[in-house]
């Protein structure tokens, strides 16, 4: 049996008031006038300038509001109050202001005017789609699984569009709490005041919210999706955390090193095997200046860890690569290329955290190519550029960061 569906088009139109003076503050609202003349502290948002709402915008935005309303018997006001069908889920602004006020406008003004004294990490847009993607599709998701779920349990379009409303809020409450982690008490008491307020609408102010109480067969769809909307969240975030950092990593820049032979290099005169770059090569290839750098780095390096050293091709950034691993896990890579030295330590976030506590004990020098460094799924890549031994100590206290002398 077919089902008959109304097309609903909201049309938003903007215009301008003729108000004497701006929205927000008593400048003139003309024109004509010179550049930068009518305007105050509040017209250029300066710290401190509070804004004061025009009361005739007010009033002029009430009279277009209610314009073309007319009187109507309880009939008619009963069928055009009737919820609209939109794709199978009825939708209500009434009800979208719950859900913005709640997870997004209240949230967001109060956690924006949190002081934060951390460094920004990374880059805004890719920081905006790894939170925003997966929240996002899983409230699409919700929708679509919910229509599929409608039929085989009776439920009426009202019970949908409450269904829709819970949804989508708690999905916005999941996403709230990963980006409040790790929680303090502003945070703590915003979640839990929102949460609060959330329960009480649904409970107390169902009606002004136009939603309808918790049936049984609600209550029978709400907990399975509720429960896969959190699984697929934590999945939608790995994937995209997994797909930034593969589009964005070091190694993707380096190039797959085709061929790559992993081949132990040993020290105090040994022979090196074939195919790695003999100290002649290393010094044509660094010059005079860098090259006993390379080597008073590795001496420096050896002397303190007893690791596997292996030599791989350097990508398309460099010619060689000379890594410092132990168990699987690597301690630094030394980089060469013509006239050209790379230091590189990835730091996790644990070594981050102890990096941020020793700060000030480190050069302007060093502090600056950290921060420069970009910040993946895997750890802050820092590439330093040593052109003496001058911060050799430096390197060495960072590297006991990652992992303790093996060696005494």
């Amino acid at each position: 049996m077919s089902k008959a569906y109304e097309m609903v088009i909201g049309l938003e139109t903007h215009v301008e008031l003729r108000t004497r003076s701006k929205v927000f503050c008593s400048c003139p609202n003309v024109f004509g006038a010179e550049p930068n003349t009518h305007v105050c502290p509040v017209c250029m948002g300066l710290p401190g300038a509070l804004p004061v709402f025009n009361a005739q915008v007010l009033r002029y935005a009430a009279m277009a509001g209610m314009a073309g309303c007319a009187p109507q018997s309880k009939s008619d006001a009963k069928a055009d109050a009737a919820p609209r069908i939109v794709l199978g889920v009825v939708s209500q602004p009434v009800q979208q202001t719950l859900i913005s006020t709640l997870t997004i406008g209240t949230p967001s003004f109060i956690l924006a005017l949190e002081p934060n004294k951390d460094r920004l990490r990374g880059k805004f847009i890719l920081n905006v789609i790894r939170q925003s993607i997966p929240a996002a599709l899983t409230m699409t998701a919700n929708i679509v699984l919910l229509c599929a779920l409608s039929g085989p349990l009776g439920l009426s379009n009202q019970d949908m569009s409450t269904l829709a409303v819970v949804l989508t809020c708690l999905t916005g409450f999941i996403m709230l709490f990963k980006i409040s982690t790790p929680f303090n008490g502003l945070r703590g008491a915003l979640f839990g005041v929102l949460l609060a307020a959330f329960v009480a609408s649904v409970l107390f102010l169902s009606e002004f919210f136009a939603l309808t109480t918790l049936t049984l067969p609600m209550l029978i769809a709400l907990v399975p999706i509720l429960l896969f909307s959190i699984a697929l969240m934590l999945a939608l975030t790995h994937l995209v955390d997994h797909v930034i950092a593969n589009s964005q990593s070091p190694l993707r820049q380096l190039g797959k090193r085709k061929g790559r032979r992993r081949n132990r290099l040993f020290s105090g005169g040994m022979p090196m095997l074939a195919n790695t770059p003999t100290p002649a090569m290393l010094e044509e290839l660094l010059g005079p200046a860098l090259f006993p750098v390379w080597q008073q780095l590795c001496r420096t390096i050896e002397e303190r860890y007893d690791m596997e050293r292996l030599w791989n091709s350097g990508g398309k950034n460099w010619t060689y690569e000379y890594k410092y691993r132990r168990g699987g896990k690597t301690l630094c890579g030394l980089y060469a290329k013509s006239r050209c030295l790379g230091f590189l330590v990835i730091f996790g976030k644990e070594e981050r955290a102890k990096v941020e506590a020793i700060w000030e004990d480190l050069s302007p020098a060093i502090r600056a190519q950290y921060e420069q460094a970009q910040t993946y799924h895997d750890g802050k890549w820092v590439m330093f550029y040593p052109e003496g031994t001058t911060h050799l100590e430096e390197y060495m206290q960072l590297l006991a960061l990652k992992r303790k002398p093996n060696r005494t």
